[in-house]
């Protein structure tokens, strides 16, 4: 079995460490982007059995990393253009809120 190596590195401009987690962040965007590009629309909304559509699960992965940097990196309040971005909250109950609708692009974009 062959066993693939991650080589984490720090994004220029940023503290080392903010900057290896910005690096991450980006290695999982390149990663989605790469396997989803061509998904229909009504695959990307669509729940599969009691679970999550794939359009719930980039909403929540980009409202949890926009909370990440505003709330633990700079120790701030949202800023109010990116959280318009969020229209729904987190969860409901114990699921996450469900989210469709929205374009793969759109998803990218944000």
């Amino acid at each position: 079995m062959n066993k693939k190596s991650l080589l984490v590195s720090s994004l220029t401009g940023y503290e080392a460490e903010i900057g290896r987690w910005l690096w991450c962040l980006e290695d999982v965007r390149r990663t989605l982007i790469t396997e989803l590009t061509g998904m229909s629309q009504s695959l990307l909304d669509r729940k599969i059995g009691q679970r999550h559509s794939i359009g719930t699960l980039l909403y929540h992965i980009a409202l949890v990393e926009a909370d990440w940097l505003y709330v633990e990196v700079l120790g701030t309040d949202w800023d109010p253009e990116i959280s318009s971005l969020f229209p729904l909250e987190c969860r409901t109950e114990s699921n996450l809120s469900h989210f469709e609708g929205e374009s793969l692009e759109q998803h990218f974009s944000a």
